[in-house]
């Protein structure tokens, strides 16, 4: 008899722990997929279309601003945090870029724009290797 109250206290620690009435709390895991978007320009404002843009610490593929300096990424993880960074070389500004502050997508703020004003980094050249 003593065991059997021994097992049954037994089993009723592990529902109360399984259930999460253990006296602890634990964070949600984020769940669900985000947007960033913005607009990339040069130092005077102007949209920049072919610019190259990526997101730091991620393994999304970066893509190309459209003609209007757009960029969008879509189905990214929510909490995972991340950085906008732009690149663009033309014969006449050289080779501009720019990156953002690192920021997190949140299940409250499941979409983001960054926009980056890129800035040069020497006079115009030949485009790099």
């Amino acid at each position: 008899m003593k065991a059997l109250l021994h097992v049954s206290a037994l089993c009723a620690v592990a529902l109360l722990l399984a259930a999460g009435c253990g006296g602890g709390t634990t964070e949600p895991t984020p769940t669900g997929r985000g947007t960033v978007r913005g607009t990339i320009t040069n130092p005077d404002g102007a949209p920049i279309a072919g610019a190259t843009v990526q997101l730091g610490t991620s393994t999304v593929n970066p893509t190309t601003t459209g003609a209007d300096g757009t960029y969008s990424f879509t189905g990214l993880k929510i909490g995972v945090t991340f950085r906008v960074s732009a690149a663009h070389y033309s014969a006449a500004d050289g080779l501009l870029s720019g990156t953002s502050t690192a920021f997190a997508l949140d299940p409250a703020h499941t979409t983001k724009t960054v926009n980056l004003k890129l800035e040069g980094n020497g006079p115009p050249g030949p485009p790099p290797i």
